[in-house]
Order: structure tokens, then sequence, then C-alpha cells
């Protein structure tokens, strides 16, 4: 998902892809939230977001961690939240934890070309906002997942689809 090391031959990760990714994740961990209080992703990760044609985002990976290892492991976990001590046992809130280092992420790869839009500019602070309010240290702090795709779709506009 990142675009370091990029050729000069590859696409930057415009605005409006990098809203695509976001609002792609969201609402495939919100899919996994909305199957029961007690369901999470539970290794969120960049490298588990595979992007189809357009940018759609795809989350893979889901319950892996509960199915290879019958001890946890800190190599199968994604973006742990400070209060995960057992990395089979990951709540909805540590889900929201990873999710928002995962915005960090794509907002910390800002290419040159990004910055010269300045319509964008405000869009930018709002999503690192939520990231911010994703990671905070307190889990009842952190929103839902359908809350993030509802902001992540009002704050990129027209950009992102159902």
């Amino acid at each position: 998902m990142a675009a370091e090391n990029r050729g000069s031959d590859i696409a930057a990760l415009t605005w409006v892809i990098r809203c695509r990714i976001a609002y792609g994740t969201a609402s495939g961990i919100e899919y996994v939230h909305s199957l029961g209080s007690s369901s999470s992703h539970g290794n969120i990760k960049s490298s588990n977001i595979f992007l189809k044609q357009y940018y759609d985002a795809c989350v893979s990976e889901y319950c892996i961690t509960r199915l290879v290892s019958p001890i946890p492991t800190s190599d199968l976990i994604g973006y742990k939240a400070p209060e995960v001590v057992d990395s089979r046992k990951v709540s909805q809130k540590a889900d929201v934890y990873s999710f928002g280092v995962l915005l960090l992420e794509l907002l910390t790869v800002f290419d040159p070309e990004l910055l010269r839009h300045q319509n964008f500019e405000e869009q930018m602070v709002q999503l690192l906002n939520l990231a911010i309010s994703c990671t905070s240290q307190h889990p009842d702090r952190r929103i839902s997942m359908h809350e993030i795709t509802v902001q992540i779709k009002n704050i990129s506009g027209a950009p992102v689809s159902d």
C-alpha cells in the first residue's frame, strides 16, 4: 500500500485513491464487526489490505491469528492496540486502533504532487483527526467502525463508492 520506492512509471496514490482505500478498508472491517459484538478482525495492517482494480480495498486474513497459532504470537498481529495482551483475543475497539494506525500510514506517505492540491488540505486534516481519535489510548474513547465509515464518506465526499 505504501508509495515508497516507486519507479517513475508508477502512478502516485492520489488523494481520491487514498480515500477509496480508507473507505473500502473501513467498510470491510465494519462488515466483520457487524457479524456480532465479539467479532473482530484481529490482524489489521497494510499488508492485509489488497487493492483490486480501481483501488477498491479488500481486507484479508480475517481471524488468522486464532487459526494459525494456539499460543499468542506478536508476529501475526497487525498494529497492536496498547490494551491487547493476547493476540487471539482482540476486541472491536482494538481493530479501531489498528485501523487508525493504517489511516496514519496512508497520511504519512504524501507525495509532493498531493500537496500541490490545496483543495484537499482540509480533508487531509479531518482524516488525520479521525486517525488520532481512532488511536486513543483509552478503548472507550474510540468510535465504532460504522461511525468511522460514515465519517470517511463525509470527509472525502463523492470519490468513494458503496
